[in-house]
């Protein structure tokens, strides 16, 4: 399935952060208010177009939700290092909520659910022209880059969003002194595919299923090319949790993500597989099967 990626106006999305995070106290000492960070990052999150909501963490989330009915739930488009620091806020009856997170992003900070969800690993998504320059900066072989290496390639010129997502690869998200010929992109994941089909960088760093959304901005296979990334190479998973408010209200969101997790709802079987491109499903299902072979009945 391809996605269409659409974006949201700046000030609907800062106009609704201001209203629901500054809600009338009444309101909120009545019933307790879950608000869960979302963002438009097919096909993990899908906040626009005939696909909306249809996204893995947005099927998740909507169970979450059910099986929560006592509690107020609002969705926020947010980024990560906005939904930390939210997540941090330990205001009493309310709690926000990270569907999507790694441990090394709330471990110290969260109240943290069991695996959620397998990722399979990042790779450099890039540009035709330019992925034999790319593959020969590691002289690697078996087509394995160095993303360190490559990031000193003053020639080549990349842009970057996921790295945090990583433990081997987290160090270089925020650098004292980022590399000129570096573009950090945020949360910006449409920005990001633009950059790469419009020639402004030749390479970007994202997961797998990323793909569907370079398709989707216009881009076909035969535009870019998927090369591994020798940091990843022996440890080319990263699992997915949900984190939420360290308080009760937090603990009592994650013990129901954590029931509705062991019933192991269909839908989320269902979802883990088809956000990704069909020829990968194969090593994704071995992974579950390997790592998590409770979250599925593969």
């Amino acid at each position: 399935m391809t996605f269409k990626v659409y974006t949201a106006g700046l000030s609907a999305i800062l106009f609704l952060t201001i209203t629901v995070l500054s809600a009338p106290a009444a309101h909120s000492q009545s019933r307790p208010k879950i608000i869960w960070r979302t963002i438009d990052w097919p096909p993990f999150y899908i906040r626009y177009g005939p696909h909306e909501n249809e996204g893995l963490f947005d099927k998740m989330i909507a169970a979450y939700q059910a099986a929560l009915p006592q509690f107020d739930h609002v969705s926020l488009e947010m980024s990560t290092m906005r939904a930390v620091e939210l997540i941090k806020d330990r205001s009493p009856n309310r709690a926000v909520c990270h569907a999507s997170a790694t441990l090394n992003t709330i471990s110290e900070i969260a109240h943290i659910s069991k695996v959620n969800s397998i990722h399979l690993h990042q790779v450099i998504f890039a540009r035709k022209e330019a992925a034999a320059r790319i593959l020969s900066v590691s002289k690697n072989s078996d087509g394995y880059v160095s993303i360190e290496k490559l990031m000193h390639e003053e020639n080549l010129r990349g842009a970057i969003t996921a790295f945090g997502a990583h433990p081997a690869l987290e160090k270089f998200q925020y650098l004292d002194k980022p590399f000129p010929n570096i573009t950090l992109a945020a949360d910006e994941y449409q920005t990001l595919a633009l950059l790469l089909l419009n020639g402004r960088v030749d390479y970007i760093v994202q997961y797998l299923p990323y793909e569907s959304t370079l398709l989707s901005q216009g881009g076909t296979q035969l535009d870019f090319v998927v090369i591994p990334i020798e940091e990843t190479r022996n440890e080319p998973y990263i699992e997915g949790y949900v984190g939420c408010t360290k308080n009760a209200v937090g603990k009592t969101v994650i013990e129901a993500v954590n029931r509705v997790l062991a019933s192991k709802p269909k839908s989320f079987q269902e979802a883990r597989i088809q956000c990704y491109p069909q020829r990968y499903r194969a090593e994704l299902i071995t992974a579950y099967k390997k790592f998590e072979p409770e979250l599925n009945n593969f």
